[in-house]
């Protein structure tokens, strides 16, 4: 039966050629356009969910609000007192905690008339490596930060500065200031992380040389990147509601008056909302735009309607046309039931035509696309769950939707 109900799909589908090519061209198109758009809406979601305790990990914000509650200033970094006094004030609260410093492009290489600037230099203390998931190649995290001279550089600033040998044990040069050593070496970060960075230095290198009480004491300085690990089990909002007295109680009051927390307030961000969320006076990185994302998706729905209610439009005319011919099947003893897996066959395989056309031109139209957004996107139905329901569903909806117009007839 099945094989009965194929052939003559076939047939069908050739008899009516022009049609048959229009519908699977129209739909094709439409997938694919959909395909790449929601590709890009996913990877701008996907922002620093690869870390494994993603859903634990905030950042804090500073905001300064005038007397009439009005914003005058909202910071993505802190003041370095911050942080370790969070530690100490929530040791059940808060599991880990990290400062960074990115001191901006920094001269890391020079011989002769050669210069290496690294954008993406960062201070970090050890419990980096607690917080977030940085996969060391050579080194151990529990100790490659604890030294002031020490560094962790990626995969590609190993090769860059030192091609096939080992970088461990060698030394780079900071600002033409300071030799590091290198102590481990790590994979490079996603691109779809928030911040990036080619070069970790010991956070000891900073408060050797600003002097830890100096630093302690300095409430004005807000350069610091600051994350907290949650412990498992705990609400944020919990400790969001506890910051106002925290100010309060640390807050020098002649820098913020007589109750800092009436005009200085600290906010946490769930780690994955930074990237689309978070536009901040200060970020490490640009961040996107969860509106563009919005928009992304209802563009794509819109062309996938598009192509869709061009197939419900052709399948109409051509229901029309073919009521004699189901008249018929009726006549010669033809069932509800016979004529809705014939007209099932006919709409799965041009459904399947164009999935599989549309496959094709996405991988044709990928590289272009990632030129465009700036971005490395790839499609693997195996690998990607994403991709793989929405082609279903795609199929899903046109198969019946044609499915139910040709029974009208």
């Amino acid at each position: 039966m099945f094989k009965n109900n194929l052939k003559i799909a076939l047939r069908t589908l050739w008899k009516h050629k022009q049609v048959t090519l229009i519908n699977i061209v129209g739909l094709s198109v439409g997938m694919a356009a959909c395909v790449l758009i929601l590709l890009f809406v996913q990877y701008e979601l996907s922002y620093d969910r690869y870390h494994e305790k993603a859903d634990r990990i905030y950042r804090l914000s500073r905001e300064w609000r005038n007397p009439d509650g009005e914003t005058s200033l909202h910071l993505g970094h802190l003041a370095p007192p911050f942080e370790p006094l969070l530690a100490e004030d929530f040791p059940g609260m808060i599991e880990s905690s990290v400062r960074m410093l990115n001191d901006g492009p920094l001269i890391t290489y020079e011989a002769g008339d050669v210069q290496i600037v690294e954008e993406n230099f960062f201070f970090a203390e050890p419990e980096i490596f607690e917080i977030f998931t940085l996969s060391l190649i050579e080194g151990n995290s529990a100790t490659a930060l604890n030294e002031p001279s020490a560094l962790v550089i990626t995969e590609s600033a190993a090769r860059k500065y030192f091609g096939a040998e080992n970088p461990i044990g060698k030394t780079l040069n900071y600002n033409q200031a300071f030799d590091f050593k290198v102590t481990g070496v790590m994979a490079d970060m996603p691109d779809n992380s928030h911040f990036h960075a080619d070069m970790l230095a010991s956070f000891r290198a900073v408060e050797d040389y600003n002097g830890r009480e100096e630093m302690m004491s300095n409430w004005g300085s807000n350069n610091y990147s600051t994350f907290v690990l949650l412990a498992e089990g705990y609400d944020p909002a919990d400790l969001q509601t506890q910051l106002p007295s925290f100010l309060d109680k640390h807050l020098p009051v002649a820098q913020a008056g007589d109750k800092p927390s009436e005009s200085n307030f600290l906010h946490l961000w769930p780690l994955a909302d930074i990237h689309l969320y978070s536009h901040l006076d200060s970020e490490i990185e640009d961040n996107g735009n969860i509106t563009y994302v919005y928009l992304y998706t209802i563009i794509a729905l819109f062309i996938l309607a598009i192509a869709c209610i061009n197939f419900i439009n052709l399948s109409t005319a051509r229901a029309g046309r073919r009521a004699k011919e189901v008249g018929v099947r009726k006549v010669m003893g033809a069932v509800r039931g016979s004529l809705i897996r014939q007209f099932l066959a006919e709409s799965v395989l041009i459904a399947l035509f164009s999935l599989l056309i549309a496959l094709l031109l996405v991988e044709v139209a990928l590289p272009f696309f990632n030129d465009f957004v700036g971005q490395s996107l790839s499609v693997n139905i195996f690998e990607n769950a994403f991709v793989l329901i929405l082609l279903i569903t795609i199929v899903m909806i046109v198969v019946p939707t044609a499915l139910m117009i040709e029974l009208r007839y």
